[in-house]
């Protein structure tokens, strides 16, 4: 079933405006070791050209949403970004005790140009990990992977590499999967999503914590 957002290209630019970024370059937070050494990891495995880009921190965030099916996604920074490599860590919880549990989960939107064109990926309650979007208005769908099993209420380290064509995905940074061929290679802007599997009460509730943000040419 179609999954989207209500925002239109005015609402983009009117959260861009009032609310800036929430990335910021490591000024006055450290980058975590954690994430240096798994950068410095998919450099020498050549899962990334290079060890020579820019690192920024992301604000701890909270975000809710309850409409089954859709999904909402809330930016981390006004610029945008190409080729990345972002972890976070994710904490979910849902109002249903029996939710759509492929369609409710937390994760990021990127390369997003508006809702007709962007991609996703994200940890759904029923222990997978997703990659899909939209190209011009199309559903795009690069399959599932297990991590673990059906829970209304959990947490996990969520990763995502970008890189030209090939976007892969780690959960507790264990490798899950690598897609080669994506559709959508423009630079876009990067996000958090919520994606609701329930209309009861606050719906899907996403904490993201500790986000880091590698981005490289």
């Amino acid at each position: 079933m179609k999954k989207t957002i209500f925002w239109n290209l005015l609402v983009i630019i009117f959260l861009l405006a009032c609310f800036g970024s929430a990335a910021a370059q490591d000024d006055t937070r450290n980058i975590s070791d954690t994430f240096i050494g798994i950068i410095d990891d998919l450099y020498k495995e050549g899962m990334i050209p290079t060890d020579k880009g820019d690192f920024y921190y992301i604000d701890d965030f909270e975000a809710e949403w309850a409409q089954m099916y859709w999904y909402q996604w809330h930016y981390v920074a006004d610029m945008e970004i190409k080729n990345f490599v972002i972890r976070a860590k994710l904490s979910w919880e849902s109002a249903s005790p029996t939710p759509e549990w492929a369609d409710s989960g937390c994760g990021c939107v990127f390369r997003e140009q508006n809702p007709e064109n962007h991609l996703k990926a994200n940890v759904a309650l029923d222990g997978a990990v997703y990659v899909n979007g939209y190209l011009n208005d199309k559903w795009l769908s690069y399959g599932k992977k297990s991590f673990s099993r059906h829970s209304t209420k959990g947490s996990a380290y969520l990763t995502i590499i970008a890189d030209e064509k090939k976007v892969s995905v780690m959960v507790d940074d264990e490798m899950m999967a690598t897609y080669d061929n994506v559709l959508i290679t423009d630079p876009g802007f990067l996000a958090y999503v919520v994606v609701s599997g329930t209309n009861k009460d606050y719906g899907t509730r996403c904490n993201f914590e500790e986000g880091e943000i590698y981005i490289f040419d």
